[in-house]
C-alpha cells in the first residue's frame, strides 16, 4: 500500500484496503483483556490453580479456551498477575 501511495495510485490503495477489510472480517474476534481475565479467574477455580507453581497447568487450560482469540503473551501476563495475588 505504501508503494502504491508513493506512486500516486489511489485506485490501487483503495483496492488493497478493500481486500484487507474483507480478509479481516474472516478473522475471529479478539478477546478483550477483561474477558481474558474472567476466563483466567474461572479456569483457575476449575483446575485448582492458586500459586505460580500451577502456572503451566492454568496456561494450558486457558489457552485451550481462548485458542485463536488471544495472544499467548497477553494470556501469560494475565495468568501471572492472577496467580501472584
Amino acid at each position: 500500500i505504501i508503494e502504491f501511495e508513493k506512486g500516486n495510485r489511489q485506485d490501487l490503495v483503495d483496492k488493497a484496503n478493500a481486500e484487507i477489510e474483507i480478509l479481516l472480517s474472516y478473522l475471529p474476534q479478539q478477546l478483550s483483556e477483561d474477558e481474558i481475565y474472567e476466563i483466567v479467574r474461572v479456569t483457575a477455580t476449575e483446575v485448582g490453580a492458586n500459586s505460580m507453581k500451577d502456572m503451566g497447568r492454568l496456561m494450558s487450560a486457558v489457552m485451550e479456551k481462548v485458542k485463536g482469540r488471544a495472544e499467548g503473551k497477553v494470556v501469560s501476563t494475565i495468568v501471572k498477575e492472577h496467580l501472584s495475588k
